[in-house]
């Protein structure tokens, strides 16, 4: 089954953590609010370039509150770490929320054009 039926909202990293959030809340009309904290990253990594950074290799998705169970599961039935790194709440898209003060007002990712 996957994550057909339980997510509500996915993409890949490949433009940055913070442009592709912006995109699902630009797109649901909603606002995230996110835990730099919570997001995996390598040793000595700094912090708001991983999350500027792309990754062709990570999604970031949305489920409903209350399936965090199931997408456990399946994540350790497919033998793949998945982490919670925040919220989505009624609001104006994105003007994100960061702890540790980080604010990503103007989300900035790779640029196509």
């Amino acid at each position: 089954m996957g994550l057909r039926g339980i997510a509500t909202a996915a993409i890949d990293v490949s433009d940055g953590l913070a442009a592709e959030v912006d995109h699902l809340c630009q797109a649901s009309q909603v606002r995230a609010v996110l835990s730099l904290a919570k997001v995996p990253l390598f040793p000595d990594a700094a912090a708001e370039a991983a999350i500027r950074a792309g990754d062709d290799y990570e999604l970031v998705f949305t489920v409903p509150e209350g399936k965090e169970e199931a997408v456990a599961a399946l994540a350790q039935a497919a033998g793949v770490p998945v982490t919670a790194i925040g919220t989505v709440v009624a609001g104006q898209p994105w003007r994100g929320c960061w702890d540790a003060g980080l604010e990503a007002a103007a989300p900035r990712g790779y640029r196509h054009f």
